[in-house]
């Protein structure tokens, strides 16, 4: 009996009938886990691929499914991945976050015949053998097109070019052109790290050259081609150049110093060599005018301002350039003379009203009066003493005339008379200090007074000189003896001076140094009082002569180098006239004359040293054609001047200018027009190009201004839709008590909203509209929740009513108004419902209660349990033989396929109305029955 019975109550979907199985497949709930384990075991292994497929489309779980379609067949794939499908579209989600698992989404989309349904989340796909897959076998085309987009390596690329080729054209260029994007892109990656790594050894090894030619043309190029491919070396590369570099760039810099302090250095030398030269030809010229041209008193003021500036220029010169010492020596003696003409002049205007007057009175007095002649000549012989005017000079007229008036024979016999006095006094003044010199042993001193007292002597008449020459004897011998013991002892440093003079002659110096440290030595020589020993002196002579004579090569190579630039000075004369006066200015080559005069006047300074008086003329016909030369430079900078102001008026008119795209055009075509005009000055053409810069800045912030107008555009539009986001997304965290048709209203309300959103372009649609897509499907949960919480409170509602219809029924009361008001619905319920209660409490109320809402206990209970199955859940252990009974009653009626489309809650909510419409058990028994009931609802609507 027991087997038979369970043979009996077998489930029906371990029949071994397909129908049997089909129909207990309708019947079973996907949500309950027994059941969804049921479901997933037929659709894993029944022997019927319609139970299979049947078991499958009740499935509702995705990760089942999922884990179905990796194990099914291929007949059951395309149902699944339907029911895929389904679910996603029911979520409001898309596919790819429904199935995670690329196998799975790959054999979908290869199969698929809807390419706009996994187009826009083709890139979600990571795995590059997935996209390859789809790429070579997908059905649509523009999915293979769009997979062969995604792909990126190399590798991937060479299998899709070679499975695509005759089979798939337009994959097969996609994958080509992209192959080829990659291998040029490897390419110039390769090409890049081959030039970095150049660029790294030409910089070392002009960071460590002695080679210093066109050194900075050499980093300036090295610099251009790292700029290109630094943006690809590495850290270490970078800091390496950067180091090098440095160094490179420190050497150019002290390379310029040096070369701007050589050029400073020339410049010096050469101004200073012309304007030395320059200074003593002036003085020169000055005092050679004043020795055949009788002076003015008008020109004291003149040749005191020629003394000034002469001195002021011979210092400014001499400051930083040396002087030759022949040189210094000639200006000295030519600014004594000078300034003793100067004064002499000076003296002469303040004396001539004297002089004159005295020569007047001289010429009016006679013979008679001798002590008035007297007092007269010596007035003005003491005046022309005062003037003491030069003698090789033109004398003025004044100083002529005085001479005449003194009288030539009496001048000459006061003057002697005077002279003879005073020399007798100067030779006892001279012996005095002889006497004393020689006493102290001096003998340069001592010779040197010897002479000045034989000098006076010569002066003298033959009697007077007689005389000191006899008192000179004995102190000659006293003279010759200290020669003879001042020879002795200069002896040593003379012969230290000769040993001197021949280390110089193999030491190697610059030529002016060796010939100033001879010059030096020979004037040390003299000041010894010479050499007792002849031999000794023409050692050290040879010696000096040997010395000097690479000092006479090089001073010979200087006068040679004078006259070579000279010659290079005429030929550059030369060239520069005929180009002026050959060239063909109407249609010149403006930059090539531009560059011609620049590098004439280079060339020129480059031809020093040049002897001053011969290159005095030649400069004078330089400077007048190079004046020649930059009128007619002049004359075109000022023309192409004009021309760009007149495209700075043009460029004015395209500031306000509305089409906005002409005006940057416009602007652009005026920027190479500006480039095409020829010379110009220099800073002139800086302040235009300033000028015009500021207005095309201004033209091109117009642009920019509406670039950053429809960028703020975007932006706006961008935040006013994370706005409304933010806004939703706070709004949702507060609406878990909202009623259902708020949260409805909302919905519509939120979706109103965000299509009257601005239009929002590129990368940020995609995210905006995730995150909305994501706030409705929390808001459609929470009005799903509050659907279920509207059911519960309506079959409460209904519970409530139905208890009170049977409490009058069992009490067999007469409802009163009291009952009637008690009874009215508290909230609104659906019209069926809530017609079929009336029904129930009216005939209640009358007595006459229709048989089939009578039921029995048994009845009762069976209704009970068919809620628990509709809901799911299990009965108590004491009605499982009842509900196993009314299980087989109802597959033995076909109860079941009245509903066999219907949901769980649909089915319980058929059961609970039968329940709530019924009467008859008594309320105790009811009242048992009833927490079953109120779980089945739980159980399905308070989750």
């Amino acid at each position: 009996m027991a087997t038979f019975l369970s043979k009996l109550f077998k489930p029906k979907w371990q029949s071994k009938h397909t129908a049997t199985r089909l129909e207990a497949i309708k019947e079973l709930n996907p949500g309950q886990n027994e059941d969804h384990q049921i479901l997933l075991q037929l659709a894993q292994n029944d022997e019927q691929v319609a139970v299979r497929k049947s078991a499958t489309s009740r499935l509702t779980d995705p990760q089942a499914l999922i884990t179905l379609h990796a194990q099914s067949k291929d007949e059951l794939k395309p149902l699944i991945e339907e029911k895929l499908y389904e679910l996603a579209n029911a979520q409001s989600l898309s596919i790819f976050d429904l199935i995670t698992d690329n196998k799975i989404l790959t054999q979908m989309i290869i199969k698929s015949n809807q390419a706009d349904a996994f187009l826009s989340g083709l890139a979600r796909i990571e795995d590059k053998q997935s996209l390859l897959e789809i790429a070579v076998k997908a059905k649509m085309a523009k999915l293979r097109q769009a997979a062969a987009e995604l792909i990126e390596t190399e590798a991937d690329l060479s299998t899709l070019l070679s499975q695509a080729k005759g089979k798939d054209k337009s994959v097969y260029h996609i994958a080509k052109s992209k192959l080829a994007t990659i291998r040029n892109q490897i390419a110039e990656r390769s090409q890049q790290q081959q030039d970095i790594e150049k660029a790294l050894a030409d910089i070392t090894a002009l960071a460590k050259t002695e080679v210093l030619q066109h050194y900075d043309a050499k980093l300036f190029n090295l610099s251009k081609r790292w700029a290109a491919v630094s943006f690809s070396a590495n850290e270490t590369q970078r800091k390496e150049f950067a180091h090098y570099q440095a160094e490179c760039q420190a050497r150019i810099d002290k390379i310029a110093q040096e070369k701007l302090e050589a050029e400073e250095q020339e410049r010096l030398i050469q101004t200073g060599g012309d304007e030395q030269e320059a200074t003593l030809y002036t003085l020169s010229e000055t005092l050679k005018r004043f020795t055949t041209e009788v002076p003015s008193f008008h020109d004291i003021s003149a040749i005191d301002a020629l003394i000034k500036t002469q001195e002021n220029r011979w210092l400014e010169v001499t400051r930083n350039v040396k002087v030759e010492k022949n040189k210094a020596k000639h200006y000295q003696v030519l600014m004594s003379e000078i300034r003793q003409y100067y004064k002499a002049l000076t003296l002469l205007k303040e004396a001539e009203p004297e002089l004159k007057e005295s020569i007047d009175e001289l010429s009016k007095q006679g013979k008679k009066d001798s002590t008035q002649l007297d007092t007269l000549n010596q007035r003005i012989r003491k005046l022309l003493k005062q003037v003491n005017w030069p003698k090789d000079y033109a004398q003025p007229e004044v100083i002529s005339q005085s001479n005449e008036a003194l009288g030539h024979s009496a001048e000459i016999k006061q003057q002697v008379a005077e002279n003879t006095k005073e020399i007798e006094s100067k030779i006892s003044q001279l012996v005095t200090q002889l006497d004393k010199s020689l006493e102290d042993k001096q003998l340069k001193k001592s010779n040197s007074l010897l002479k000045d007292i034989q000098r006076q002597i010569s002066k003298l008449g033959s009697k007077q000189s007689d005389q000191y020459h006899n008192m000179l004897n004995l102190r000659i011998n006293q003279l010759n003896d200290l020669r003879d013991w001042q020879g002795y002892a200069s002896n040593p440093r003379q012969l230290a001076l000769c040993e001197s003079m021949e280390r110089l002659v193999d030491t190697h110096i610059e030529p002016r140094d060796k010939a100033d440290r001879i010059k030096a030595m020979q004037k040390e020589w003299k000041t010894l009082g010479g050499a007792s020993d002849q031999s000794l002196w023409q050692r050290f002579k040879e010696a000096a002569d040997k010395a000097y004579e690479p000092c006479h090569a090089f001073f010979d190579e200087q006068n040679q180098l004078k006259k070579n630039n000279s010659a290079k000075r005429e030929q550059i004369i030369t060239e520069l006239s005929n180009f002026i006066d050959n060239n063909d200015w109407e249609n010149a080559d403006w930059k090539g004359a531009e560059k011609i005069n620049r590098q004439a006047r280079l060339e020129w300074k480059e031809a020093y040293p040049v002897d001053f008086k011969t290159n005095k003329p030649m400069q004078q016909q330089f400077n007048a054609l190079l004046k020649a030369f930059d009128k007619k430079l002049d004359t075109e900078r000022d023309k192409n001047l004009s021309l760009k102001q007149e495209i700075i008026d043009q460029a004015q008119t395209l500031i306000e200018l509305e089409n906005l795209e002409q005006a940057i055009q416009s602007a652009k075509d005026l920027q190479q027009a500006w480039q095409k005009v020829g010379i110009t000055p220099y800073k002139k053409e800086r302040e235009l190009w300033q000028a015009f810069r500021a207005i095309c800045d201004q033209i091109f912030a117009r642009r920019d201004q509406v670039r950053n107008e429809k960028k703020e555009e975007a932006n706006k539009a961008s935040n006013a839709a994370n706005e409304l986001l933010s806004r939703i997304e706070s709004e949702l965290d507060s609406l878990s008590d909202t009623n259902l048709s708020e949260l409805k209203a909302r919905l519509s309300e939120y979706r109103k909203e965000y299509k009257s959103l601005p239009s929002v372009q590129g990368k940020a649609l995609e995210k905006i509209q995730n995150r909305f897509e994501a706030l409705l499907k929390k808001l459609k949960q929470l009005i799903a929740g509050q659907e279920n919480r509207q059911h519960l409170l309506a079959w409460q509602e209904v519970q409530r009513k139905a208890k009170l219809c049977r409490e009058v029924y069992h009490n067999n009361t007469q409802a009163d108004a009291n009952l009637d008001d008690e009874f009215a619905s508290q909230l609104e319920l659906p019209k069926a419902q809530e017609d079929t209660l009336k029904t129930l409490w009216i005939s209640v109320k009358a007595g006459s209660v229709s048989p089939e809402r009578c039921v029995t206990l048994q009845e009762a209970r069976s209704l009970c349990i068919a809620c628990e199955i509709a809901a799911g859940i299990e009965s108590p252990e004491s009605d499982k033989e009842l509900r196993m009974q009314l299980q087989v009653s109802r597959l033995s009626e076909g109860m079941s396929s009245s509903g066999e489309n219907l949901s769980r809650e649909q089915q319980l909510s058929a059961s609970l109305q039968k329940w709530y419409d019924s009467v008859g058990p008594t309320l105790e028994e009811f009242s048992q029955l009833e927490p079953r009931i109120d779980n089945t609802i739980q159980h399905l609507f308070a989750q």
